[in-house]
């Protein structure tokens, strides 16, 4: 046996450990963010303007490339090869959003087993696909998903079924049915002009609005920053807001929607929280 080297291990595993006694926690914290920069999603900066940003990394969402690989990721789950997708990224084993999957499925027993979706940005079906296996169940349901136009060219012409559609804008799904439930999962704050989304949807007066995984700040002002995005999924910058929780939610308020329920999310990224809520302005819903 080389007793040097044996030695030389000892000794130099003891010191690491000494060395770790002194250093404080945050020092762990930053060396991890560090390393995990590049393998990791994660949002920086506090920009003035969505110009700011596009302007200083114009690869984002609208990229031609995002739909790409959405609609390869997709065709995948449609072959049954993957299980469900989300943010073009395939998954293989069967998982589900169950706090959001259970409020739908509430909010359809409350309608005596009828459920209208318009799934705000909902890609190619992602949520829906994921969930298919409960949402199949309910006995009249509509799933509208708005999305950009070349999303919903691509959906009518390969993804659509029954009870899942593809419409250009929030007027043109409400022509095709009424929306019982407006749902942005993890979208709204990826939008130019959020709150002015949101006044379009008041317009249409759901009596529910469900929001999933978003960002919110404990601030009196929103935060504008761009979220990184690793090479394993799509490799791009884009802008996202971090709401004021406060604002946000009397915001809701104004409009004529109560808070139902909070929902946790298992994001962190070290910069305000990720939540879901449920909103309604029906009073005999609580």
């Amino acid at each position: 046996m080389n007793f040097g080297l044996w030695f030389k291990l000892i000794y130099n595993n003891s010191m690491k450990s000494i060395i770790k006694l002194f250093l404080p926690p945050i020092f762990y914290k930053v060396k991890k963010a560090f390393l995990n920069k590049n393998k990791t999603i994660y949002f920086s900066g506090n920009f003035n303007s969505w110009s700011e940003v596009i302007e200083k990394f114009p690869d984002n969402y609208d990229a031609p490339h995002i739909l790409e690989n959405v609609e390869k990721a997709s065709f995948k789950v449609k072959s049954g090869e993957a299980v469900f997708e989300r943010d073009s990224k395939c998954f293989y084993e069967k998982s589900y959003r169950y706090p959001i999957l259970t409020n739908l499925l509430s909010i359809a027993n409350f309608n005596s087993g009828n459920l209208n979706v318009l799934d705000f940005g909902g890609s190619l079906g992602c949520f829906y696909q994921q969930h298919k296996d409960y949402l199949k169940r309910i006995k009249n349901l509509k799933w509208g998903i708005v999305e950009q136009e070349h999303f919903v060219k691509s959906g009518r012409e390969n993804f659509q079924e029954d009870g899942l559609r593809f419409y250009s804008s929030i007027k043109e799904c409400q022509v095709a049915f009424d929306v019982d439930v407006v749902l942005f999962s993890s979208v709204i704050q990826y939008l130019e002009f959020p709150h002015e989304i949101l006044k379009d949807v008041f317009a249409v007066c759901p009596d529910f609005i469900l929001f999933d995984r978003t960002s919110f700040i404990d601030s009196e002002e929103d935060r504008l920053t761009v979220q990184h995005v690793p090479q394993a999924i799509f490799a791009g910058k884009t802008p996202c807001w971090f709401f004021s929780k406060t604002k946000f939610i009397e915001n809701m308020k104004f409009a004529g929607y109560h808070l139902v329920e909070e929902i946790d999310c298992e994001e962190d990224f070290n910069i305000g929280e990720f939540k879901g809520i449920l909103f309604s302005n029906n009073a005999l819903y609580q």
